[in-house]
C-alpha cells in the first residue's frame, strides 16, 4: 500500500474533521492532499524499523503526520502529532 493512502485510511482525523468548513473539507482531494504532504524525516533503526515524519501544509493546523512501520510488518500506524 502507498504511503499517502496509508495514512489518509488509518489517521483517527481525517481532514474533514480538521478542515474550517464542509467547502474547505470538499476542496481535499486525494490528489491535492498527495501533492500538500512532504516527507521532513525519516528514522530507521538496525533492525530496520522506521519513523517517518511528515509536513502537513497546514492540513492539521501545522501538526506533523508520524507514519510508523518496518519492511517485515509493513506500515504499522499513522497518527498526527504535535
Amino acid at each position: 500500500m502507498e504511503l499517502i493512502e496509508y495514512i489518509r485510511l488509518r489517521n483517527k482525523m481525517t481532514q474533514s474533521e480538521w478542515a474550517e468548513s464542509d467547502e474547505e473539507a470538499a476542496l481535499i482531494t486525494e490528489e491535492s492532499f498527495a501533492k500538500r504532504i512532504s516527507l521532513s524525516l525519516i528514522w530507521v533503526t538496525s533492525g530496520g524499523s522506521f519513523t517517518a515524519y511528515l509536513d502537513d501544509d497546514d492540513l492539521f493546523f501545522g501538526h506533523s503526520i508520524v507514519v510508523n512501520g518496518s519492511p517485515k510488518k509493513g506500515l504499522l500506524s499513522a497518527d498526527i502529532e504535535g
